[in-house]
């Protein structure tokens, strides 16, 4: 159930492989914290056996928050419930240190920006500002779409890689998308 999985992600190590049991998995409120790290030889992985078993319906402003490192998501049906399109932004919101993320074969709809990348907040150390940034990541062989305009003024991107650095994104199918709302600009 929901409360499972988001205890199971709270609470995974490096190599742990949450793998969801067919179904449809209802998420309400702000978002899933993603904050444990994985490891270069031992990512955490969120995933269902086969794509289309499983359903995850988020009535969240940003589905995944993920501020760690080497995490995988997989095999996902991902849809935004939001009642209004300004309160579903992004099924994944990459931050900080959470270089390294895999977001592979999902089928990912009626989001602002399906995935939302940008730096942490900046700090000072040895009298020098800082900022870490979400580098390395893979976006390969999703579906990205909307089912409709997007009625919001919010910006609509479906892929928002800000500042971030070898990114890598191959073999998705990104379509049918258009802001509806606001000036109408994306």
């Amino acid at each position: 159930n929901t409360k499972s999985l988001g205890q199971a992600i709270k609470n995974a190590k490096p190599g742990d492989a949450i793998t969801l049991k067919p179904g449809i998995y209802v998420f309400l409120g702000r978002s899933i914290s993603v904050r444990n790290s994985g490891r270069a030889d031992a990512p955490i992985a969120v995933r269902a056996e086969k794509l289309g078993t499983v359903t995850l319906r988020f009535d969240l402003l940003e589905g995944f928050l993920v501020s760690a490192p080497y995490w995988i998501f997989e095999n996902l049906e991902i849809e935004g419930i939001c009642p209004g399109d300004g309160k579903c932004e992004h099924a994944f919101h990459v931050v900080g240190k959470a270089h390294s993320l895999v977001i592979r074969n999902n089928r990912i709809h009626d989001f602002n920006a399906q995935l939302k990348v940008n730096g942490g907040r900046k700090y000072v150390k040895n009298n020098t500002i800082h900022q870490d940034w979400p580098d390395y990541g893979l976006i390969e062989g999703n579906t990205v779409t909307d089912r409709r305009a997007r009625r919001t003024s919010n910006p609509v991107t479906k892929l928002n890689i800000n500042g971030a650095s070898e990114w890598v994104v191959r073999g998705n199918l990104i379509g049918d998308f258009e802001k509806g709302g606001g000036d109408k600009i994306s």
